[in-house]
């Protein structure tokens, strides 16, 4: 089952990415129940949960941009007995579901060594635009990803779910 995130979510957030990502990657509490909120300026965040006989297993966070045009995934992560289901494309879809027809274009960054999400970008049709030197704190290198939100949409239509 995927959900809107609120407020109450954020200590399993904090677990999922303490689970799932490397400290320096992780959000902490604090920025969680900010997102979590509605509480940033300018721009709309929106987070997606997915749950498993009611614990978090999974979760994308979003900016939309509306001045741009442009939806900037922040965060997916899906724990690793989920991994292979289809539980990431799912909850991506949902976010495209969710997009207003006015963005055109989706963006997201991946660690240089996270080769599973890079490959799972890449099967949706995202193609990398540049490289980031040291951009995460462990001094791991950033590459930048962009498609249109129409490609991404039709990538997610032609997927099977077990691909990802």
């Amino acid at each position: 089952m995927i959900v809107d995130g609120t407020v109450a979510d954020a200590a399993a957030l904090v677990a999922l990415d303490e689970r799932n990502f490397k400290r320096a990657d992780r959000f902490d509490r604090g920025l969680w129940r900010t997102i979590l909120s509605g509480r940033v300026a300018r721009n709309k965040l929106l987070t997606l949960v997915a749950r498993h006989q009611g614990a978090v297993v999974g979760a994308i966070v979003a900016e939309f941009s509306a001045a741009a045009g442009r939806l900037v995934v922040w965060s997916i992560a899906v724990d690793e007995a989920h991994r292979g289901a289809g539980l990431a494309r799912r909850l991506m879809a949902d976010l495209v579901r969710r997009t207003p027809p006015a963005y055109t274009l989706v963006g997201l960054d991946a660690r240089r060594d996270n080769a599973r999400g890079r490959r799972f970008y890449t099967r949706l049709g995202f193609r990398q635009v540049t490289e980031i030197p040291g951009w995460y704190a462990d001094g791991t290198d950033a590459i930048h990803y962009e498609t249109s939100l129409d490609d991404l949409r039709r990538a997610i239509a032609q997927s099977t779910p077990g691909e990802t």
